[in-house]
């Protein structure tokens, strides 16, 4: 394990040299950290889970502007395949006429 303090590394510490939990412990009150209180932990998950749903949230409302862009390409293509099958109809009756 290696303990930083204000973003500099302040020790090494080999953990599989501890025989039980009653050593880490000490080891860890003895390093200045404390064990959280089980209302500390709920407190934590609690947020995590917001934090999570609140991440999908804004990729879905992502998600439905990738698709909504998408809706509109497809229609714009189509319309422009329309148009241009509509216009090749119309010059091919012209030509039909103008032969007659």
């Amino acid at each position: 394990m290696t303990i930083y303090e204000d973003g500099v590394k302040k020790e090494d510490i080999e953990l599989y040299k501890l025989e039980t939990r009653e050593q880490m412990h000490k080891l860890m009150q003895d390093k200045g950290f404390e064990k959280k209180t089980q209302e500390d932990k709920l407190a934590e998950i609690q947020a995590e889970r917001r934090e999570k749903q609140l991440k999908q949230v804004g990729e879905g409302s992502s998600f439905y502007g990738q698709l909504l862009g998408i809706y509109f390409m497809v229609i714009v293509a189509v319309l422009g395949v329309g148009i241009f099958v509509n216009g090749r109809r119309k010059s091919t009756r012209t030509a039909h006429i103008s032969r007659v």
